[in-house]
This record gives structure tokens, C-alpha cells and sequence, in this order.
């Protein structure tokens, strides 16, 4: 492997070399979309070694510059504010009220169905239990999951 090929993909270890892994770095942009400080900051000195390393090899030269089309980039841009609309819509509808209200609905219609065809007796009456026994649930849920991510750090 050349001297710029070892530069922009790294040791086949994945190790953070001297000038390796900026490729292995935007893969990883790219498929989790978000970047912190910490990574953004890794990532603007692999840029600056890679400048630096391009320098000193007499590589960057504006007749062996390559610049990625500006469409390109606009359109990544785009996909990646598309996908975290849907990220933010997804997160509000699974915290919203109106999901609740509906998923107490259907459980209070299932078991009350249900509790009929078994022939129990007062069965929309005694329906309403589970399906205060659900909401509970839902907002106990949140709590555990703190515990859970506090748990996993």
C-alpha cells in the first residue's frame, strides 16, 4: 500500500496510527450521523496531519487537487437533516401522550374482549385494571431506563 493509501486508511489493525484511520473515521460518521466535540476534534487533527503529511510529500498541488462536488456534499447535508427530522419524530411520538392514550385504548378494548369470550364476569369493568396496570408501566419505564443507562456507563 502507498504512502497516501496507508495515510487515509490506516494499518489493517484499525489502530490509530501516525496518519492512518481518516478513512475508518468518516465511515463512522457517516453511518451514525452524529458527531461529538471529543470525535470532531480527532477528526479536524487527522485532517491537519493529513494536510501536513500532503505537504511535505508535495501532494498538494492545484493540478492534483481533487474537490468533491459541491451537489455531493449538498445532497449528503440533506439526507443527514432528513434522517434526524425522522429521528426527532420518532422520539416525540414514542414520549407523547396521544400514543398513550391509544395504547391504554386498544389494551382496554383487547382485554375487554377478551375477558368476554372467557365468560368473566363484569368483564369492561374489569378490564379497566390491566389497563391502568399498563400506564403505570409506561411511566415507571422511563425511571428504570435512567437506572439502566447509569447502570451501562
Amino acid at each position: 500500500m502507498g504512502g497516501l493509501e496507508y495515510y487515509l486508511l490506516g494499518d489493517e489493525s484499525g489502530s490509530d496510527s501516525v496518519g492512518g484511520g481518516v478513512g475508518k473515521a468518516v465511515d463512522e460518521l457517516k453511518q451514525d450521523f452524529t458527531i461529538d466535540m471529543s470525535r470532531l476534534t480527532w477528526l479536524i487533527g487527522k485532517i491537519g496531519r493529513l494536510s501536513t503529511y500532503l505537504i511535505n510529500q508535495s501532494l498538494l498541488r492545484p493540478d492534483r487537487i481533487i474537490i468533491w462536488p459541491l451537489e455531493e456534499l449538498e445532497k449528503d447535508v440533506s439526507t443527514l437533516k432528513k434522517r434526524n427530522k425522522k429521528v426527532e419524530m420518532d422520539k416525540a411520538w414514542e414520549t407523547s401522550w396521544t400514543r398513550r392514550i391509544l395504547l391504554m385504548f386498544f389494551t382496554y378494548v383487547a382485554i375487554g374482549i377478551y375477558m368476554q369470550a372467557i365468560h368473566i364476569s363484569n368483564p369492561w369493568l374489569n378490564s379497566i385494571v390491566p389497563t391502568f396496570g399498563f400506564y403505570i408501566s409506561t411511566l415507571t419505564l422511563p425511571l428504570f431506563r435512567r437506572f439502566w443507562e447509569q447502570f451501562l456507563k
